[in-house]
C-alpha cells in the first residue's frame, strides 16, 4: 500500500518541517509507503526552500511550485495530478487538519470506502456571520446541484486511486473538489 500526502500550501514556512515530521510519524507507524507532493502556490516566503531541505533529506518530499497564487483548488488539483499512491490524503499545510485521524481515514478505506472525509465536530471557534454564511453556501449548493454535500466537511480526507483517476477526467478551470466528490458517485464515509 503506497499513500500520496498532497498538501496546498502557500506562505506555510513554519508549519512544514512540524507537519512533515508529524505525518512522517503516523505513516510509519501505519507501515504505509507514501510520498508528500507539496504544491506551493505562489508563496513569497521560505516555504518552497524549506520543502527542497526536506527533499535533500528525504526523496519521498516533492514540490510542485507555481509562478504565482493559483488558487487553493487549483494547486490541490496540482497535487491530484502528480500523486503516485494507491490512495491519496489532501490536507492543509497550516496543521489544522490533525494527522493523529490518518490512521482512521486508512482504516475505512480499508473497508472498502472510496472517499473518507473528514467532518468538523466543533464550530465554537469560529464567528456567528462565518457559520450562518456557511450554512446558507451548503443550503443553497444542495438546492442547486440536488447533491447532499455533507457539511462541516474539510478538504482533509482520503481519495482512492480510482477516484483521483476520475477527477482528473474533470478539467474544470473554476473547480470545487468537496462537490464534485459526492457526485461522482462512489462509497464515501465521513469520519468526526
Amino acid at each position: 500500500m503506497k499513500l500520496s500526502v498532497v498538501v496546498p500550501l502557500l506562505n506555510e514556512q513554519d508549519n512544514l518541517v512540524p507537519l512533515y515530521e508529524h505525518v512522517s510519524a503516523v505513516l510509519r507507524d501505519l507501515g504505509a509507503d507514501y510520498e508528500f507532493i507539496f504544491v506551493d502556490d505562489g508563496s513569497t516566503d521560505e516555504s518552497a526552500a524549506r520543502i527542497a531541505a526536506l527533499h535533500a533529506r528525504d526523496p519521498r518530499v516533492k514540490l510542485l511550485s507555481f509562478s504565482r497564487n493559483f488558487g487553493h483548488q487549483t494547486a490541490l488539483s496540482a497535487g491530484l495530478d502528480h500523486a503516485t499512491g494507491d490512495g491519496v490524503i489532501s490536507m492543509d499545510a497550516d496543521l489544522q487538519h490533525p494527522p493523529d485521524v490518518i490512521p482512521q481515514l486508512v482504516a475505512r478505506w480499508r473497508e472498502g470506502y472510496d472517499i473518507v472525509y473528514t467532518v468538523r465536530q466543533s464550530t465554537d471557534d469560529v464567528g456567528l456571520a462565518r457559520r450562518l454564511v456557511s450554512g446558507a453556501f451548503y443550503r443553497v449548493f444542495r438546492w442547486l446541484s440536488r447533491l447532499d454535500l455533507p457539511a462541516n466537511t474539510a478538504d482533509f480526507r482520503l481519495l482512492d486511486r480510482k477516484v483521483v483517476l476520475a477527477l482528473r477526467t474533470l478539467r474544470e478551470r473554476t473547480r470545487f473538489l468537496r462537490g464534485l466528490n459526492p457526485w461522482d458517485g462512489y462509497r464515501s464515509i465521513g469520519v468526526p
